[in-house]
């Protein structure tokens, strides 16, 4: 898979072979799954950047995503899509 980020374990993969990466080092905009808890987070590169004026939010304790797109903004049946073609977990 050409995106995602590059993480520090290159090893850790999820079964369909897509990059895991933690969600608080995730640098890159896009829709991230969480795999295990069939989550999406949308992460624009606004909030990205280190002069935005908002938090960035820090979760405790971290956990993995898949970064499945470099659009934020996809619609539902979109990333319903992309996960079934993918061979993910099914956002709710």
């Amino acid at each position: 898979m050409s995106e995602g980020n590059i993480e520090q374990n290159p090893g850790a993969r999820n079964p369909q072979g897509l990059r895991l990466v933690n969600f608080n080092e995730v640098t890159e905009p896009g829709i991230y799954v969480d795999i295990q808890k069939k989550r999406i987070f949308r992460i624009p590169s606004e909030i990205l950047n280190p002069t935005h004026a908002g938090t960035r939010m820090v979760c405790l304790p971290d956990f993995q995503v898949v970064k499945i797109s470099s659009d934020p903004w996809l619609e539902k049946p979109e990333i319903k899509e992309l996960c079934t073609k993918k061979n993910l977990p099914i956002p709710e």
